[in-house]
């Protein structure tokens, strides 16, 4: 896994671990965007959305994955595709 997002993954749990959803977001969401985020944590980001109870991005997210170069959303050892 690379670590560059894997690094953000474990930082954004301990803010949320912390109660800092807004940062634990604003932490991932760059990784996720541009890709650097693994596919292992990718469910992270929507996680963490979910949470914040923006599930309009959510869905957006997981509708326009298939169409995006970056790997799909994975869900433990499952791949989500729309």
């Amino acid at each position: 896994m690379g670590l560059t997002g894997e690094v953000h993954y474990w930082l954004a749990r301990t803010l949320l671990a912390r109660e800092q959803l807004d940062n634990a977001i604003a932490l991932i969401q760059p990784v996720f965007e541009d890709g650097s985020l693994p596919k292992d944590y990718s469910i992270c980001y929507a996680k963490l959305l979910l949470l914040k109870g923006n599930t309009a991005t959510v869905e957006h997210l997981l509708n326009n994955r298939r169409n995006d170069s970056q790997p799909p959303i994975s869900i433990g050892c499952v791949e989500f595709w729309p």
